[in-house]
């Protein structure tokens, strides 16, 4: 019985060799080649390898494909399908003579965009700004980007993002991935003024919804000039500039009544900030400051400048030497009766007084300023005033707020 079940696999394995090679004898595989060599495929996604089975006129041709790890890449008839991160080998395998050649894969996850940790923002000229990029999907393989700035005279950046700003204008920093030449671009303004910021307590209001003292943060750009026509800065840091109602952007009248000009205050229990924002008497990138950043630059310091860098105008100085600016005094056109006032000057917050705020009972007209009283032993402070009364504007940088450091 032994003896049969031997004769019978040693006859089908001589027929087995006689059916690849009987008729090859004349004509035998020599080799086999791939191409290409080497395959970078992205995650999800196919190619096909080609083969070559010499010599060309080998009567049998036929190969088949096998993968080292199927978990990473996948080949049916040498059509390769990436599977998963990470790198394997395709071998071609000829059907006789067992000749044999390799092909190495490597799957990636490809960069498919890029986005910025932010679309715009201004900074002082000398300050820097870090951007983030981050890449889509976020564990692509190639995590590699170049920067570019269109303008680098007005902001340069680092092969790591850290912007630094230059010189006073606009200008557009670029991202580039590496995989793909995705992009992306952020818009940056260096702007020339003064920061000034910290940590201020907005104080308690009774009979209003601020019962108890706020602490809040609040760093801002501060213009060095005043406004002068609306969307017009001064010339030179102690012009006065012109005086304006709150919440209007047409220059105020130096005489007449100013009441029947345009005394025009809110409606009881609303708040008017929008009119800033539609009226704003600042110039393109600029708006009215918020009462919180108006006390931040009280806390910054204040002194009484008189005839300031011998101009002959008289002011207040805040900050410390050398990040300070000079607010002049203008004096005010007072709201009822019409006239002007030189004792005390003042200039304009974005928001309504809140004792006035949601009281039916009470006079809505008052406003938020900042005063800058002319006599050297009064001190400056954030008070209320009629909205109908001419006060100076000094503007801050649209986009230049920062959060408070951890």
């Amino acid at each position: 019985m032994k003896k049969s079940l031997s004769f019978l696999v040693g006859a089908v394995l001589l027929f087995g060799l006689a059916a690849c090679t009987e008729r090859e004898r004349d004509i035998p595989v020599l080799s086999v080649t791939v191409t290409p060599t080497e395959l970078t495929l992205q995650v999800g996604t196919s190619s096909t390898l080609a083969h070559t089975v010499y010599p060309s006129d080998a009567t049998n041709r036929s190969v088949r494909w096998e993968t080292a790890n199927p978990a990473i890449a996948t080949v049916d008839n040498g059509r390769v399908t990436a599977v998963e991160e990470g790198t394997t080998t395709i071998t071609v395998i000829t059907e006789c003579g067992d000749r044999r050649n390799t092909a190495t894969v490597t799957v990636v996850r490809g960069v498919t965009g890029v986005a910025l940790s932010t679309n715009a923002d201004t900074r002082l000229i000398g300050e820097t700004l870090t951007l983030v990029a981050t890449l889509t999907p976020e564990n692509a393989t190639n995590q590699n980007v170049r920067w570019e700035s269109d303008h680098s005279n007005i902001a340069s950046v680092d092969n790591n993002g850290v912007v630094t700003m230059e010189g006073a204008g606009t200008t557009r920093i670029r991202v580039f991935t590496e995989d793909g030449n995705h992009e992306a671009w952020v818009e940056v303004r260096a702007v020339d003024g003064v920061r000034f910021g910290g940590t201020v307590t907005l104080p308690a209001v009774a009979h209003t919804t601020r019962t108890e003292a706020e602490e809040v943060f609040a760093s801002i750009i501060w213009a060095r000039n005043n406004v002068d026509a609306a969307g017009q800065f001064t010339t030179y840091p102690h012009e006065p500039g012109t005086l304006f109602q709150w919440g209007r952007s047409a220059s105020f009248p130096l005489s007449g009544d100013v009441e029947s000009w345009g005394n025009t205050p809110a409606v009881p229990g609303t708040i008017r900030d929008a009119l800033w924002i539609e009226n704003s008497p600042c110039p393109t990138g600029w708006r009215m400051p918020t009462e919180a950043e108006a006390r931040a630059l009280l806390a910054a310091g204040v002194e009484v400048a008189q005839d300031w860098n011998q101009t002959g105008i008289n002011g207040r100085l805040f900050g410390t030497y050398p990040n300070q600016i000079f607010l002049p005094h203008r004096g005010r056109l007072l709201a009822v009766g019409g006239g002007h006032t030189i004792l005390s000057s003042g200039y304009w917050i974005n928001s309504l007084h809140p004792q006035h705020i949601g009281m039916t009972d009470a006079d809505p007209s008052m406003a938020w300023f900042l005063q800058l009283p002319n006599v050297v032993t009064s001190a400056s402070t954030v008070i209320g005033l009629p909205q109908a009364s001419g006060l100076s504007v000094r503007c801050v940088a649209i986009g230049s707020e920062m959060e408070a450091e951890d």
